[in-house]
């Protein structure tokens, strides 16, 4: 009787293991979630990240969608934010009366855009929407920025603010979204995606709005550099990337060399009166017709991931994403997600 039922016992753990490997092999176990935007010693915190990038330094670069805060440094360091820095416009000795004074970027709205170049630069844009309330064009939302990071301050500061007539003049279809009332409805234009593609040399412009027969909207930048070193006329491709993700409008998107493949964030635009529909996330591979493919992260809901970037973090890379869904009025911070890049679940390379 003793023998019989330690037999029993033994097939039961046997099972329960055999459960727990299969629950591991489908599901993975990710200790990752979200957490808030706060430095580690809860002395600063972010509001409304649009955007992030790591700097060739280890350092991070975040800009906000806040115009009083459009550009914070911070340090990822054993998991925790920390060294939160504004950095300042470099320029030339101020006057003794001048000392102190806010000498960050201004007439910068609604910034929602951040890449970088194999060189440092960062190239930073702002949506080139109209008002969401009054539905008017303002020149502080069409604003293209080429910077670079260095001690902790912004060098070589340049602005180009003719870019929406250079879209709409290479791409009449974009027209009309651009006068829309609604410039976040599907029907409207904005600008909120923006990253290098994988030589380096194109600057990827991802539009909200408008989604045109379904697809996604990426317009390729083919000079972007020139722009501020030449004084050039934007080159914009023939035809703008068009994209299959569910009717989504582009939130966020970056080019991971890991993966030789492109990471994009995508929020379907709501209907009047209905509720926010949920943001995915997409692979697409670098090569020629290549489609996206939605891809999960262990369950893990997106909240309103504005940014995306890659990094390297104890031999490993890892994704972080930043959600724009703070409030400065409760005080509530924003959140941001680190996960390790093998834990994303992409169905093509579930074999690899």
């Amino acid at each position: 009787m003793m023998l019989s039922r330690i037999v029993k016992l033994t097939t039961l753990l046997s099972m329960t293991t055999l459960l727990f490997i299969i629950t591991l092999l489908f599901t993975g176990t990710s200790d990752a979630s979200w957490r808030p935007f706060t430095s580690s010693d809860v002395t600063d915190e972010l509001y409304e990240p649009s955007a992030v990038r790591q700097l060739p330094n280890g350092q991070f670069l975040v800009v906000q969608d806040e115009s009083k805060d459009p550009f914070v440094l911070f340090e990822y360091i054993d998991g925790k934010l920390k060294n939160f820095i504004r950095p300042p416009l470099k320029t030339e000795k101020q006057p003794f009366w001048v000392i102190g004074a806010d000498t960050r970027p201004k007439n910068l709205e609604d910034l929602e855009g951040l890449a970088q170049s194999p060189d440092g630069y960062l190239f930073a844009i702002t949506s080139h929407s109209r008002t969401e309330s009054a539905a008017k064009k303002k020149d502080s939302r069409q604003k293209l920025v080429r910077m670079r990071i260095a001690d902790n301050e912004i060098v070589e500061y340049a602005l180009f603010e003719e870019l929406l007539k250079a879209i709409t003049d290479a791409y009449p279809e974009l027209k009309k979204p651009t006068k829309d009332d609604n410039p976040k409805g599907r029907h409207g234009f904005g600008i909120e995606g923006l990253c290098f593609d994988a030589t380096g040399k194109h600057l990827w412009i991802g539009l909200r709005a408008p989604v045109i027969k379904g697809d996604s909207l990426i317009l390729i930048l083919e000079n972007p550099h020139q722009l501020f070193s030449e004084k050039s006329t934007p080159r914009f491709s023939p035809k703008p990337l068009r994209l299959k993700m569910g009717k989504g409008g582009i939130r966020a998107m970056t080019y991971v060399p890991e993966l030789n493949g492109y990471l994009l964030v995508t929020q379907k635009a709501k209907k009047k009166s209905k509720s926010e529909k949920s943001f995915k996330l997409w692979f697409m591979e670098n090569r020629e017709g290549a489609e996206p493919e939605k891809i999960t992260l262990n369950g893990i809901d997106l909240e309103k991931t504005e940014g995306i970037t890659h990094f390297r973090d104890n031999n490993q890379t890892v994704i972080m994403l930043v959600s724009d869904d703070g409030n400065s009025a409760s005080e509530h911070p924003a959140q941001y997600l680190t996960v390790p890049l093998d834990e994303l679940h992409i169905p093509s390379r579930a074999d690899n």
